[in-house]
């Protein structure tokens, strides 16, 4: 490995790899906040500010000066620490706030400074936290639908729901009654029921047009037949008579 210290591929892969963490730190604070921690490389700095593009434009490759080179290199192995550590100490303060179910993160003051041990065990910890919220709204979750679909195959609640399907939806073989229908009537006399229902007998249903044209068709063949029997009758007592 001390062959490789000052190697311009590996400090530009280091260099890449220190970019990729500091974005997905500033995705991370733009939703909790910044994590106010010291810096494990620079403990008498904030770790959310140290300014990382400064750092790595300083701490480069310098061709012809294998000495600060290897200085560099090893600048940049420990940066990749303590951005490590930041993305971790984020990634706790994100958890912290879903626990307590605040959507905005408190202005807090700067933490105490950590060791990566006790940063990972911090984070770790929270994870469990984190997990078994998680599992108890699951339970109940189960729990609750079990509950919606014993209480739906009970017969109490079939027969409200038929209930209500009547009340919503009427039934097509009921005649639907105007309003005046459903006012109450004076109780008629025996006369009157009588005549009311001598009334609504004696008035037929009108027929339709082909029964009409029957009946017409009917009477007037009654009609021609007994013109000509009257005629033969007619005719018979002429002769009689002579």
């Amino acid at each position: 490995m001390a062959h490789l210290l000052g190697h311009p591929g590996c400090m530009a892969s280091l260099q890449a790899d220190l970019r990729d963490l500091q974005g997905a730190i500033t995705d991370v604070t733009s939703r909790t906040g910044p994590a106010r921690f010291p810096s494990w490389k620079f403990p008498n700095k904030v770790s959310c500010e140290l300014d990382l593009l400064a750092l790595l434009e300083r701490y480069s490759h310098a061709e012809g000066d294998p000495e600060f080179s290897q200085h560099a290199h090893v600048v940049l192995l420990e940066l990749v620490i303590d951005r490590l550590l930041l993305l971790l100490q984020s990634f706790t303060g994100y958890a912290e706030n879903l626990l307590s179910e605040r959507t905005v993160p408190p202005a807090e003051a700067v933490g105490p400074c950590m060791s990566a041990g006790l940063t990972v065990r911090r984070y770790w910890h929270s994870m469990l936290r984190l997990g078994a919220c998680y599992q108890q709204l699951q339970t109940e979750k189960k729990t609750c639908r079990k509950d919606i679909a014993a209480l739906r195959s009970t017969p109490e609640a079939e027969r409200i729901a038929k209930e209500c399907l009547k009340d919503c939806l009427p039934s097509a073989s009921e005649p639907s009654t105007p309003p005046s229908a459903a006012q109450p009537r004076p109780a008629c006399s025996p006369v009157e029921r009588s005549r009311s229902i001598s009334t609504q007998t004696a008035e037929p249903p009108a027929p339709c047009d082909g029964c009409a044209s029957a009946q017409a068709g009917l009477q007037e063949s009654k009609a021609k037949t007994s013109h000509t029997s009257a005629n033969t009758s007619t005719r018979c007592w002429s002769r009689s008579t002579l």
